[in-house]
């Protein structure tokens, strides 16, 4: 190979550009072993990777596909569940709503009763108390009977005239 690049010197100190081209040279031919001889091992193993991140890709796609129909199941089962629960709810309220009004009817009639009761026991007072104020009424005109007839026998113009007088007045008063 004809030498085409000739050195550069300066004060002694030369720079060989052969080691340049055969530096860049060796450089070529490493790559180019390197590309060869990985195309031969890193192959295969890349292959290999390849196919095992594909197979857990596939795994994954599958746990996610399950998941997923899990996941419809269990929101199906919650809007079962929600559904019964709102009957249980209502069914609830109904049956709340019918024991307050039993309840409310026995109040009511146990009201009544005791406001018959009550009010009887009124009536019965009441007769009791008009009786025993006709009772008060009668001893005390009987009272100013006797005091009357007492005072007229006490009287010595004590007359027919006069007890037909307090005869006529008590029958005035009853």
């Amino acid at each position: 190979m004809p030498n085409l690049i000739k050195p550069i010197e300066h004060n002694n100190i030369t720079l060989n550009l052969n080691l340049f081209e055969t530096g860049l040279i060796n450089l070529f031919l490493l790559f180019g072993i390197l590309a060869y001889s990985s195309n031969q091992f890193v192959k295969p193993f890349l292959k290999n990777r390849i196919t095992t991140i594909n197979k857990s890709i596939e795994k994954v796609e599958e746990q996610v596909k399950e998941a997923h129909e899990r996941l419809a199941s269990i929101q199906k089962q919650i809007k079962e569940i929600n559904v019964t629960i709102i009957k249980i709810q209502k069914e609830a309220i109904i049956k709340k709503k019918n024991l307050l009004q039993f309840e409310a009817i026995q109040v009511k009639k146990k009201l009544t009763i005791y406001l018959e009761e009550a009010s009887s026991s009124l009536n019965l007072l009441e007769k009791k108390l008009a009786l025993d104020l006709k009772q008060q009424m009668i001893n005390q005109l009987l009272h100013n009977s006797i005091h009357l007839t007492k005072m007229a026998f006490k009287d010595e113009k004590f007359s027919k005239e006069s007890a037909d007088n307090i005869i006529n007045k008590l029958q005035g008063h009853l």
